[in-house]
């Protein structure tokens, strides 16, 4: 069932944002990987060190794709909010470009794209938004 729901996702496109697309096609192979690596993990066929490989793949998947969930859902609250309250800009000394600029980089940074979630590179960008000068 979740094959077909991936390949539909992926043919079909029913959100108008391509992000949430992208998005809902991660989280159906997040849940193939998790279910499927879950039914060998449950299975007393394996060694002790296989069934360990498959639950750090299940947390591991997982992981990522929660901070990438949490990186692009922080970008449309924060969008929302500048949207909301056109003085918050002025209230934080946030240019909204510098807000949009932060988030893209944030969302690049944290996504499955790269393997891993570079705190480094995230605390970088961080320290761009909030002290421009500074950089």
């Amino acid at each position: 069932m979740l094959l077909a729901s991936f390949f539909l996702q992926f043919s079909v496109n029913p959100y108008s944002s391509t992000e949430l697309n992208t998005m809902e096609v991660r989280a159906i192979l997040v849940a193939d990987v998790t279910i499927y690596c879950g039914l060998f993990y449950l299975t007393d066929e394996l060694s002790q060190t296989s069934s360990w490989l498959l639950f750090a793949c299940i947390v591991a998947l997982n992981v990522l794709f929660l901070a990438y969930w949490i990186a692009v859902s922080l970008r449309y609250v924060v969008n929302l909010a500048f949207n909301l309250l056109p003085g918050l800009g002025r209230l934080l000394h946030v240019d909204r470009n510098q807000v949009d600029e932060y988030m893209e980089e944030l969302i690049s940074k944290s996504t499955m794209k790269s393997g891993s979630f570079d705190v480094k590179n995230m605390q970088a960008a961080y320290k761009r938004l909030l002290h421009p000068r500074m950089c």
